[in-house]
């Protein structure tokens, strides 16, 4: 069975907003293209970069 979605977003930062992609290329077990890739810190935050 093929589905059609009828909206598909993307949050680039996690709980700030969203936006709507016009189309998008989906390929089964891959993320959305740069979803979730912002991430917003505060001094308390103890975030790992490699």
């Amino acid at each position: 069975m093929t589905r059609t979605p009828a909206h598909i977003f993307r949050h680039p930062a996690k709980a700030h907003g969203r936006e709507a992609f016009a189309s998008v290329l989906l390929s089964e077990g891959a993320c959305l293209p740069r979803d979730r890739h912002r991430t917003v810190t505060d001094a308390r935050s103890r975030l790992e970069v490699p």
